[in-house]
């Protein structure tokens, strides 16, 4: 049974790599998603929220302002304290480790990045997981 959702969601992706933005894009647009991607860590949070999006990806990776440092004053904020986020890694994180290595994101999401792993944040979207 395809995963397929009305557009009733929309994620944002900052991911400055073209090629795993193009994929993660692609895929999430193909279930009915909105995205929004940023290639910009410094403004990020500030667009995450005037935006309001159901989801945040973030790249824990990104020149400037990290992941880490976008996943923590989106948890700061009253209007995105709850986001689900998901942080992009080059490594595999064990789940004990992940809120501790990804400084407070929902779940992570090991690059190179396979559709499966997409079907991650899609269900956690569907049901409204935050």
């Amino acid at each position: 049974m395809p995963l397929h959702y009305s557009s009733r969601g929309s994620l944002v992706l900052v991911e400055e790599d073209e090629e795993t933005a193009r994929l993660i894009c692609d895929i999430l647009t193909a279930a009915g998603l909105q995205v929004v991607w940023m290639i910009e860590g410094s403004a990020a949070v500030e667009q995450i929220e005037l935006l309001q999006p159901n989801a945040v990806i973030v790249d824990m990776q990104l020149p400037g302002m990290n992941g880490g440092e976008i996943i923590q004053e989106l948890r700061q904020k009253p209007a995105t304290k709850n986001l689900i986020i998901l942080a992009l890694t080059a490594n595999e994180i064990s789940a004990d480790q992940i809120s501790v290595a990804t400084g407070g994101a929902n779940d992570c999401l090991a690059k190179p990045i396979h559709p499966q792993q997409l079907d991650k944040i899609i269900a956690l979207m569907a049901n409204g997981n935050g």
